[in-house]
């Protein structure tokens, strides 16, 4: 047995949790090996372990200040979330490491002599980094402004691409398609929707599109219009493309600490409401509002969560969404610092609400916040203390909240609206006296239009950060969080 191969022996009571073989189970690089066995025992290393021996952050030896977390869960299922593991999907240093400290039972061999003698200290990190990562062609102008505009003039080509890819990466599964028409997957589902969304197309002219761009081979047939209607109105698609919008979030999970929340009303999205005439006929009687509550990364800008609500009844307020919201996006292994909100946010209930989520409250305090002595109200006292302590941050955390009506402003756009589902379907829920389908249908075209908006986005970090992402490998943008300092001490 060579020393690149793990052992596999009877798991111990203190690992027991583990068994004996997993993903990972194989051979480990000679070097990785190596450096995790020196790095597990250097004794001035500080590796916690958390959540019951499952999660264990080890700190990077290139990157001062940076960690990683090494999961071990309850079906022995081993990941790190370095750059080496995630591009790689093999062992790492970091899990070698986590192996010798915590499991060694279950740990590599110990190097032998023969190769401890043969690897000089220069060689320990020949070679760590094997990520491939494909230059992009600019040479000249502001670096940063260049590879956006590159990022905007490819981003048709680029998003056919990210959807094959996302399309790949979710399960399989039926849609509720009609009696008489063929079945289409998941994937190919969620690629026609986006694809046609995107492109402002009929679906005529989404036939045409995907046949131009060579994309029709990978979708079995083109929904028509009744059809499409029929996708939009069932909750089994909302699953699906919940399933793919969390799986749009995942490459900003290690980037994005600080979410910035906000809500509003879309006057696209109505309900037209309909009523009978003296002839048995429908008149339109109306319009009723929906109204979105939205949260994105603060240096991303990626859609993080979003939850749709009726303009007015029980829990539809602004204020009243942002915790369920909150933990939708912790749920998502986001690790919070800062929640940057309107003043319609700044109460007790809520400051309260995120500090139990060790986060940070981040709204501008108005005059209605203070007494008439000028006193802030106790309840956000600690928001008013943040931003006395830290005051440059704190305006600069405000000023991150103009991107978010930014996004508004855009899908709140007529021409984003999905036609297809008009009134055909809105007379139809009239008639049997219902709202569900419709409210259903415009549900799903949020969700479309949060895929689309993540996908784009992924196409211009792609650029700005010299990454390609990929949702079957599960590759992720940044392993470095922005290290922001507060003066708490002042």
């Amino acid at each position: 047995m060579s020393d690149g191969d793990y052992v596999h022996q009877p798991p111990s009571a203190e690992n027991a949790h583990v068994p004996r073989s997993h993903p990972i189970v194989g051979r480990i690089e000679k070097l990785r090996h190596f450096r995790g066995w020196m790095l597990s025992r250097t004794s001035h290393r500080r590796v916690i372990s958390l959540e019951g021996d499952v999660v264990f952050v080890v700190p990077s030896v290139t990157r001062p200040g940076i960690s990683y977390d090494v999961f071990i869960d309850e079906d022995g299922i081993i990941k790190c979330l370095c750059p080496d593991y995630t591009s790689r999907a093999e062992a790492c240093q970091h899990v070698v490491e986590t192996l010798y400290r915590f499991f060694p039972k279950i740990a590599p061999p110990t190097p032998s002599k023969q190769t401890i003698s043969a690897i000089k200290p220069s060689e320990y990190y020949a070679g760590a980094r094997r990520i491939h990562k494909p230059p992009f062609p600019y040479k000249e102008g502001l670096a940063e402004s260049t590879r956006h505009d590159q990022a905007i003039a490819g981003q048709d080509d680029r998003l056919d691409e990210l959807l094959l890819d996302l399309a790949g990466a979710i399960d399989g599964g039926k849609c509720n398609t009609p009696p008489g028409r063929p079945s289409l997957s998941a994937g190919e589902m969620i690629a026609v929707l986006v694809l046609r969304q995107h492109h402002k197309k009929s679906m005529r002219g989404t036939r045409a599109l995907l046949t131009r761009r060579g994309l029709a081979r990978n979708i079995r047939f083109l929904p028509c219009k009744n059809t499409l209607i029929s996708y939009m109105a069932s909750p089994k698609t909302t699953k699906i493309l919940q399933k793919a919008f969390a799986i749009t979030v995942r490459p900003f999970r290690l980037m994005e600490q600080d979410v910035v929340i906000d809500s509003s009303g879309f006057s696209p999205w109505f309900f037209e409401c309909w009523r009978e005439t003296d002839h048995n006929e429908l008149s339109f009687a109306g319009t009723q509002w929906l109204k979105v509550h939205l949260a994105i990364g603060r240096l991303s800008k990626a859609i993080l969560g979003f939850i749709m609500t009726p303009n007015e009844g029980k829990d539809t307020g602004d204020p009243t969404n942002l915790m369920p919201l909150l933990k939708r996006i912790r749920a998502d292994d986001f690790d919070l610092r800062y929640v940057i909100v309107d003043n319609v946010y700044l109460d007790k209930e809520r400051v309260n609400g995120v500090a139990s989520l060790d986060a940070q409250l981040v709204a501008p305090i108005k005059k209605k916040n203070r007494d008439k002595h000028g006193n802030v109200h106790a309840g956000i006292r600690s928001v008013e203390a943040f931003a006395r302590r830290n005051p440059e941050l704190y305006d600069e955390l405000l000023r991150a909240r103009q991107p978010i009506e930014g996004i508004f402003s855009v899908e709140k756009r007529d021409e984003n609206r999905i036609k297809a589902i008009g009134s055909a379907l809105e007379r139809g829920e009239a008639k049997a006296g219902r709202r569900d389908g419709l409210y259903t249908a415009r549900l799903n075209e949020m969700w479309i239009r949060m895929i689309r908006r993540n996908l784009l986005q992924i196409n211009i970090e792609e650029h700005l950060r010299n990454r390609r992402i990929s949702f079957a490998k599960g590759s992720m943008f940044s392993h470095v969080r922005e290290i922001i300092e507060t003066d708490e001490a002042a």
